[in-house]
């Protein structure tokens, strides 16, 4: 995280580290809520750290079921939400395909969220 730090140029402070990696292990589940319990640093300083990281293209904010969740911008990922037990799941891969009907566009980033039903409650 060091290093995509300095990349956006920015100082590496312990706050930061700390926020990138909980972000990076809770995963689809990095709410605001679940970072701040996940973390032994004071809830204005997480606040302060997101902005931060939002302001300089490190982090995005993806909404699932009216929830914000924080994603690390350079990490590509989707996601499967059933709307049956509302279980997240992340994705490995990209489930689309960029087509011609963009002509000379250059994608800079997308987020996909599909709904449908888990195979628990499939059956």
């Amino acid at each position: 995280m060091n290093e995509l730090l300095i990349k956006h140029g920015l100082k590496v402070t312990n706050q930061r580290i700390q926020v990138l990696d909980a972000i990076n292990e809770l995963s689809v589940n990095s709410t605001i809520k679940n970072i701040i319990n996940k973390l032994n640093i004071d809830q204005s300083t997480v606040y302060r750290t997101l902005k931060t990281l939002e302001e300089n293209n490190i982090i995005e904010k993806n909404v699932i079921d009216d929830e914000i969740i924080y994603i690390i911008k350079e990490e590509h990922k989707h996601y499967f939400k059933c709307i049956k037990c509302n279980k997240v799941k992340e994705l490995h891969t990209c489930p689309i395909e960029i087509s011609d009907e963009l002509d000379g566009c250059k994608i800079l980033n997308h987020s996909l969220i599909l709904d449908g039903i888990c195979d628990n409650c499939n059956k």
